[in-house]
C-alpha cells in the first residue's frame, strides 16, 4: 500500500490479504505464491510498457483510498454497532 499510494504500479503474490488490496491488472499486477517465472514476466512486462505502468499506478492510488485510516475507522465503528 506504501507504494500504491505514491501511485507506483506494484506486483503481488496471491498470498495472505495482498490480493484484497490489488486489483490485477487494474492496479497493479498479480502472481501466483512460488513462481519465480510469472514474477519475472511480471516485472519485465512493466519495465517494457509505460503505458501499462501509468495505467497501474493511476489504479493503484484510486485502490489505495479504499484502505484509508478514516475508512477503516468507519468500517470498525459500523461493525461494533451492529453487534450492539
Amino acid at each position: 500500500l506504501d507504494a500504491m499510494s505514491v501511485g507506483l504500479p506494484v506486483i503481488g503474490t496471491r498470498a495472505g490479504g495482498i490480493a484484497e488490496m490489488i486489483e490485477d491488472g487494474v492496479s497493479g499486477l498479480l502472481v501466483e505464491a512460488r513462481n519465480s517465472e510469472a514474477l519475472a514476466e511480471a516485472i519485465l512486462k512493466l519495465a517494457a510498457d509505460k503505458d501499462l505502468r501509468d495505467s497501474l499506478g493511476h489504479g493503484a492510488l484510486k485502490r489505495c483510498r479504499d484502505f484509508s485510516k478514516e475508512r477503516m475507522v468507519e468500517e470498525n465503528i459500523r461493525l461494533y454497532q451492529s453487534l450492539l
